[in-house]
């Protein structure tokens, strides 16, 4: 096999994991395929390009890889290698169980995402190709899309039109749907926290992309979806939009904005009804954020204290990956929750304030690196990288698993961002509403 043929094999691969991202969501409907799948391409990548182009860590000419492995990874490293250190310490029969089985299998877990993440981040550190950034940015946008986004248009065509649809058994009728009489859109997604996230990605790739049309569609999944946070985001990102336009789109943004609302409103008088029945149904704000009243606030609330409960070694370098199910055994809770939904809760106990800082810090570097970035040529390109910087941020307020496909999938297409906005020659006025 030429090496020509194996760079467009490795190219390929990495496409597909992109495109498959998506399946990690759907366990419900198809279970342990997005395992299956990472596995198979983590051994495809290995076979290939390890024999073929050789690694190189920490190279001078990928800072951006250097620095991903530096505060992102290595702190989990410095929280397994703690972990293993207090196993002596801990007379614990659940800490015993947990080192064996969950522990262990999150290692196995980070150790497959983190070859993914360095061969894949390799080889577009060699090509350096705005073809190839592109062509994986395709392959996520579409393959939620496709994965994710066709499916949840059925099922709003059936809600709405009453157009038979298969019955996937997911999170649909829960919270605020069973209280209403509705029915959340899901998808193939577990439940709307699942998908939303997955929905924003999309959206605002085919934003960068150009492509105007679709992330209208996958809007209108995300407004189906009844997903409270969500809506939330969507409305932080809006202001922020609003914040990084010039004034005359400013009053653009906000005019159109009041005149949907009113439109709307006038269309769907119970649309205001429902809002407000939405926001009724969140027990946290009913509870008053008490840990005994909700099971969500239980979830952030003992991680939380049960980390500045701690000894400093252990808050400095957490609990170990995946510690989160010991803590729910502990306080007799047993497996009814695996994440806070929350990274920067699920960090700071399973990681430490090292694992949490070092993300922090990583959301800077990026951040500037992006400012860094603009030019003449591509500032609605570098508008659309900023918003998607935080959405990653707003996101990881709201799902947890930072070692999941997702994550790692965003670190690699946010490389091919920042290569094709320092590739970009054009100037994409035309399609700029932010001007």
């Amino acid at each position: 096999m030429s090496l020509v043929s194996k760079g467009k094999i490795i190219s390929d691969l990495i496409g597909i994991f992109l495109f498959c991202a998506p399946l990690s969501v759907c366990t419900i409907v198809l279970p342990n395929v997005s395992s299956f799948c990472l596995l198979s391409i983590f051994v495809g990548l290995l076979v290939l390009y390890g024999r073929t182009y050789g690694l190189k860590f920490f190279s001078r000419n990928n800072g951006y890889q250097r620095n991903v492995i530096l505060f992102f990874f290595f702190p989990i490293v410095l929280s397994i290698a703690w972990s293993c250190f207090i196993l002596g310490i801990v007379n614990d029969v659940d800490y015993y169980s947990y080192f064996s089985s969950d522990l262990i299998s999150r290692i196995l877990n980070i150790t497959v995402l983190f070859g993914v993440f360095i061969f894949s981040s390799s080889f577009l550190s060699r090509k350096h190709s705005e073809a190839q950034a592109y062509k994986y940015i395709r392959a996520y946008s579409y393959g939620v899309l496709i994965i994710l986004g066709l499916f949840g248009v059925w099922q709003i065509l059936s809600t709405t039109l009453g157009i038979w649809c298969p019955d996937i058994q997911t999170r649909s009728h829960m919270y605020f749907a069973r209280e209403s009489g509705l029915s959340r859109i899901t998808s193939l997604a577990d439940e709307p926290s699942f998908l939303v996230p997955f929905l924003f990605d999309s959206i605002l790739l085919f934003l960068f992309i150009r492509k105007i049309y679709i992330p209208i569609l996958l809007g209108i999944i995300v407004l189906f979806s009844f997903s409270f946070a969500g809506y939330v985001e969507f409305t932080v990102l809006l202001c922020v939009t609003i914040m990084l336009s010039r004034k005359n789109t400013k009053i653009k943004i906000v005019s159109g904005l009041l005149g949907l609302i009113v439109t709307v409103c006038l269309l769907f008088p119970d649309i205001p009804i429902l809002a407000g029945e939405l926001l009724a149904s969140r027990k946290e704000l009913q509870a008053g954020f008490k840990a005994e009243d909700t099971w969500r606030t239980m979830s952030y609330i003992y991680p939380i204290k049960s980390f500045l409960h701690s000894d400093p070694l252990t808050m400095l370098f957490g609990h170990g990956p995946a510690s989160f199910k010991y803590l729910m055994r502990t306080v007799e809770l047993d497996d009814m929750f695996t994440s806070s939904n929350n990274l920067f809760i699920d960090m700071l106990y399973e990681g430490g304030l090292i694992s949490v800082g070092g993300f922090v810090f990583l959301m800077f570097y990026l951040w500037k690196k992006i400012c860094a970035s603009r030019t003449e040529d591509n500032c609605f390109q570098i508008t659309v990288f900023k918003l998607f910087l935080i959405h990653i941020i707003l996101t990881s307020c709201y799902r947890g698993d930072y070692a999941s496909v997702r994550f790692i999938s965003l670190f690699i297409v946010m490389q091919c961002l920042f290569i094709s906005i320092s590739n970009s020659k054009i100037c994409y006025n035309t399609y700029s509403v932010l001007r």
